[in-house]
């Protein structure tokens, strides 16, 4: 499996999990259609970057998704409307082993 330092959630991608290094240090797995990657950045970090290449904000995004649905917790993310990226977490994103799917 490949390891990359930088991601970007596109079209490809399914999954995004946690998974820790030799270290103990925690870096996210990622599962697109075709190959998978190991990625040196949290989750949480790997969906918030990825709104921002999009040119979002994710506490923006967030915030006017609970507004809209109401929900409170496991909010779903828009990460690029144009390219209909939704990412619906599966626990919250702040906790160590947060991941979801798109």
């Amino acid at each position: 499996m490949e390891s990359k330092k930088e991601y970007v959630i596109s079209p490809d991608t399914m999954v995004i999990g946690p998974i820790y290094n030799e270290n103990g240090y925690l870096h996210s797995i990622v599962m697109e259609v075709h190959t998978n990657y190991k990625i040196t950045k949290k989750p949480y970090k790997v969906m918030k970057d990825s709104c921002h290449y999009y040119g979002s904000n994710y506490n923006g995004i967030r915030e006017a998704t609970t507004q809209i649905t109401g929900f409170k917790s496991k909010v779903p993310i828009c990460i690029s409307h144009y390219l209909n990226l939704f990412f619906f977490p599966l626990e919250s994103p702040k906790m160590k082993h947060a991941h979801g799917f798109r």
